[in-house]
């Protein structure tokens, strides 16, 4: 519950911002700028998302807003890994099933590296599937709760994605 007195203090020039739907070409620009934190955040490479990429994503319905598309932004630079990235990519990250462990196997170089890609998605996968319930995953996991958030801040996992 919010604490009204919280509220007012807060509300003194209300500003509405209509839902990321309403704003498709914010899209180019927020895409652009999630790109260069997360590739800096990561210590990967610039990724230059291709106009056919940057259009499919503008067709989407963003029901989680702009923290859906920051997370389905990190979710393409992890694991397509690639300095370009086409509407094709992006097709197959998000299609059902999302990556193969064979795809994770041809992107990875190391045998460390594919099996923090297979552990990152395996337990992105959970977390989406129960609705991210961190008791009920790291229940299914057979992990603790507290494990569960370090690996979580280890792949860089948040909430929606």
């Amino acid at each position: 519950k919010f604490r009204e007195d919280l509220y007012h203090r807060l509300n003194v020039i209300p500003i509405n911002i209509p839902p990321l739907r309403d704003r498709k070409d914010d899209i180019p620009i927020l895409v652009e700028a999630f790109s260069r934190d997360i590739t800096t955040k990561y210590k990967k490479l610039p990724v230059k998302f291709l106009d056919d990429a940057v259009r499919y994503l503008q067709e989407m319905q963003w029901t989680g807003n702009v923290r859906e598309l920051k997370n389905i932004v990190e979710r393409i630079i992890i694991i397509i890994d690639k300095k370009e990235v086409s509407r094709s990519d992006i097709e197959f990250l998000l299609k059902p099933g999302q990556a193969t462990m064979d795809d994770i196997i041809d992107e990875s170089n190391s045998f460390q590296e594919f099996k923090e890609k297979a552990e990152r998605a395996f337990i992105l996968k959970q977390l989406n599937e129960n609705g991210w319930n961190i008791s009920k995953t790291a229940e299914l996991l057979d992990i603790q709760r507290s494990h569960l958030y370090n690996k979580m801040k280890k792949y860089g996992i948040e909430k929606g994605e």
